[in-house]
């Protein structure tokens, strides 16, 4: 592992509930966490559903998850990130 400790492919859900448990006894501070991404899907379906299930236990609990996607580059193109594929069930929209 590098030693800045950054994991470049660490999956979502481990990601949230690494959050989460630093998170777990802040009370004074409103929480949040800033995801940055290019990666539109999701395609492992147990992780896609324990990612679902773990972001909507934080939006109960107050932790709030803002997304900045990023258009992905794919053969030298810029590609439209789309939230329909998987963030639209992980991030809140206000209504």
């Amino acid at each position: 592992m590098p030693k800045n400790n950054i994991q470049p492919n660490l999956a979502l859900d481990k990601l949230l509930q690494m959050c989460s448990h630093v998170f777990l006894n802040i009370k004074k501070y409103e929480k949040r966490i800033f995801i940055f991404t290019c990666n539109d899907e999701c395609n492992n379906a147990d992780e896609r559903n324990i990612s679902v299930r773990k972001a909507q236990d934080m939006f109960d609990n107050k932790i709030f998850i803002e997304l900045f996607p990023l258009n992905p580059v794919v053969n030298g193109v810029s590609v439209k990130f789309s939230l329909s594929k998987f963030w639209e069930d992980i991030i809140q929209f206000d209504k």
